[in-house]
C-alpha cells in the first residue's frame, strides 16, 4: 500500500470461506487496509492504482464499490483487471470510460512510459 502499510492478505495458513486455489484471503483485512487507500485518492482527486482487480479482491462487495465510485469521480484511475469473464470484471471492461491495454511480452517494457505520459 502506498501508506506503507504491509499485511498479509492471502496466505494458505489464513482458513475460512474465501479461498483462491490453496490460498484463504482476508477480506476484512483487505477492506481495512485498500478501501480506505482508494476513498483518500479519490477525495484528493490524485491518481487511483489498483493492481489488481483480480479474484481475491473480488470477494470483496466494499472494494468492488470503491472500485466504481473512483471510475465514476473525476480522479484518474489505472488499474490492473483479470482477463477471464467474471461478472464485475465484464462490468467494469464494458465501461465506456474504460480503455483496456493487454500487457504482453512485446509491450511489457514500453508500457511505463506511454502509461506515465497518460496519466503526467
Amino acid at each position: 500500500m502506498l501508506g506503507g502499510e504491509t499485511r498479509v492478505l492471502a496466505s494458505v495458513e489464513i482458513a475460512g470461506r474465501w479461498r483462491v486455489g490453496k490460498y484463504g484471503v482476508d477480506v476484512r483485512g483487505f477492506e481495512e487496509a485498500v478501501v480506505p487507500e482508494i476513498e483518500a485518492a479519490i477525495a484528493g482527486g490524485r491518481l487511483v492504482v489498483m493492481d489488481e482487480i483480480g479474484k481475491m479482491e473480488l470477494f470483496s462487495e466494499r472494494f468492488r464499490d470503491a472500485v466504481r465510485r473512483a471510475l465514476d469521480s473525476a480522479a484518474p484511475v489505472l488499474g490492473t483487471i483479470l482477463s477471464g469473464p467474471h461478472p464485475f470484471a465484464d462490468e467494469i471492461r464494458k465501461r465506456r470510460e474504460v480503455s483496456i491495454i493487454e500487457v504482453t511480452f512485446e509491450n511489457r517494457d514500453r508500457l511505463p512510459a506511454e502509461l506515465s505520459k497518460l496519466f503526467a
